[in-house]
This record gives structure tokens, C-alpha cells and sequence, in this order.
């Protein structure tokens, strides 16, 4: 080998990768979703993306900047699923049961739900991560209750329960099911149990 392709050859050994916060952000969702996002270390995430802590605190600021970051994504690009399900002016029966086909068999839900893994382990977060799931679970939660006050305000759905108890309750119990999908739960068995639970709400 010469002497000018050997220093060549050092100096692309050297050279830094450029830093692609896109896919950085996209193989952090990935492992936090696909495992216990609360035990998946920046180290973990640094070695899967070939970066440097350095770099990737310029990018997203701290290990709970990353972690927001990649919560935001997944509520932009999954729980909106839920939420238009919700909002969605179809029959009141029907949007149970396209919820709980949602919920219990869609493919993106396989490894569970990376909000419900998160809301689990709050504590161990940082206090961005934090707020945002707060913030979440706000959004959830009148997200049901307008589903249910709609449906009761037009006739569909009549019942003595208190509509915000109601409203929590189903919100609680898909939250369970979601939970169910990522310890692989038999899909049919919790498709089953949300349709009982689901009973409570038949007109």
C-alpha cells in the first residue's frame, strides 16, 4: 500500500458520521416500543445508532429530550388511531367494534403500546417525558368522555352510569388490553374481554 493511500485510508477510519437525528429518533421509538422503554439505556441507543452521547445531547438536549421525542412521534403516528376512531360519527355500536378490532388485532399494536409501557413506568422518567404523558392522558381521557357525552346527547347511548366514570372506564379498559398485546396475549382472548367489558355500554 502507498504512503498517500494509507494516510487516506486513516483519515476516512477518523472522519465522524454524520449525525441523522431522524434515524437516530427512529431506532430509539423502535427499541423503546419493541422492549421496557425504561430500561433501554442511552448507552443501548448510542450503540444501535453508531453515535456519540455528545452528539446526541446536542440533538435532543438530555436522555429525557430523546425519550419526549420519541413519545411525541408515537402519539403523532399511533394513538391518533384511537382518537379517530373516537371522533368519527358512525353508529355507537359500530365504533365500540371497530375499537376493539383496533385495539385487540391491529399489527401496529404487536409489541404493545409504547404510551401504556411508558404511563407504567412514569417515575423512572425524566420530568419532560413526564408531563407529555400527563398531557396524554388528558387528551385520552376527554377524548372518551366527548365520544360518550356525543353519543348520549344524540340518543345513542343511554345509561344511568355517570358519563366521566363511564368514560374512564373505557379508557382504562382499553388501556388494559393494550397492555395485554404486549405481553402477547392470545389476540381472540383479548378481543373477548373487551367486548365483555364492553356490555356495560349496550343500549
Amino acid at each position: 500500500m502507498s504512503e498517500n493511500a494509507a494516510i487516506d485510508k486513516k483519515k476516512r477510519r477518523g472522519r465522524p458520521k454524520t449525525f441523522e437525528k431522524s434515524r437516530v429518533l427512529e431506532l430509539a421509538l423502535k427499541a423503546y416500543w419493541e422492549g421496557n422503554p425504561a430500561d433501554v439505556s442511552l448507552n443501548a441507543i448510542c450503540k444501535l445508532a453508531e453515535v456519540s452521547k455528545p452528539s446526541l445531547y446536542r440533538e435532543f438536549g438530555s436522555e429525557d429530550g430523546l425519550t419526549l421525542a420519541a413519545l411525541e412521534d408515537y402519539s403523532d403516528s399511533v394513538l391518533t388511531g384511537v382518537g379517530n376512531i373516537l371522533d368519527k360519527d358512525c353508529e355507537f355500536s359500530q365504533s365500540l367494534e371497530t375499537l376493539v378490532e383496533f385495539v385487540a388485532k391491529d399489527p401496529v399494536f404487536d409489541a404493545g403500546c409504547l404510551y401504556v409501557k411508558m404511563r407504567a413506568a412514569r417515575r423512572q422518567f425524566g420530568p419532560l417525558t413526564q408531563a407529555r404523558i400527563t398531557e396524554i392522558e388528558a387528551v385520552s381521557a376527554a377524548r372518551f368522555l366527548g365520544f360518550l357525552q356525543r353519543n348520549s346527547d344524540n340518543g345513542s347511548w343511554k345509561s344511568d352510569i355517570p358519563i366521566k366514570l363511564a368514560a374512564r372506564y373505557l379508557n382504562e379498559q382499553v388501556g388494559l388490553a393494550l397492555a395485554q398485546r404486549s405481553t402477547h396475549e392470545d389476540v381472540g382472548t383479548i378481543e373477548d374481554m373487551l367486548r365483555i367489558a364492553f356490555k356495560q355500554f349496550e343500549v
